[in-house]
C-alpha cells in the first residue's frame, strides 16, 4: 500500500470510530486524533474526509450518527488546515449543511431517545 493510500485508509477508519451509534459521548480522543492526523497528512487526506462526512450527512438515517459526524465536522473546520476548508466550501456541502441544521435547530431533543 502507497503512502497516499496508507494516509486515506488511516483517515477512514479513524472517522467511522467517531461516528458510530453507540457511542454515548462524543469520543474526544478519537476525533482529536482524526484532526491531528489531518494536519499531518493534510494533503491525502483533506478530499477524502470531506467527501465522507458529505457522504454520511447526506445518506445517514441515524440521528446519533449526524450529530456525531457534525461535531467532527465542527473540530476539522476548527484545528484543521486551510485546505480542509477549501474541500468542504463547495456550494453543494453547504447547501447539505443548511438543509441538515435547519432540522436539528428545530427538534433537538431526539438526540438521545
Amino acid at each position: 500500500m502507497t503512502e497516499k493510500n496508507n494516509a486515506v485508509f488511516h483517515a477512514r477508519a479513524e472517522l467511522e470510530k467517531v461516528i458510530q451509534p453507540w457511542l454515548k459521548h462524543p469520543d474526544w480522543e478519537g476525533i482529536i486524533r482524526l484532526s491531528d492526523y489531518l494536519r499531518t497528512n493534510e494533503e491525502e487526506v483533506a478530499h477524502e474526509l470531506s467527501h465522507r462526512i458529505y457522504l454520511t450527512l447526506k445518506n445517514e438515517k441515524n440521528s446519533k450518527v449526524v450529530w456525531l459526524t457534525l461535531i467532527v465536522l465542527d473540530t476539522l473546520v476548527k484545528h484543521g488546515p486551510d485546505s480542509f476548508l477549501t474541500a468542504i466550501a463547495q456550494v453543494e456541502f453547504m447547501q447539505l449543511l443548511h438543509k441538515i441544521l435547519k432540522k436539528v435547530l428545530t427538534f433537538p431533543s431526539f438526540l438521545f431517545t
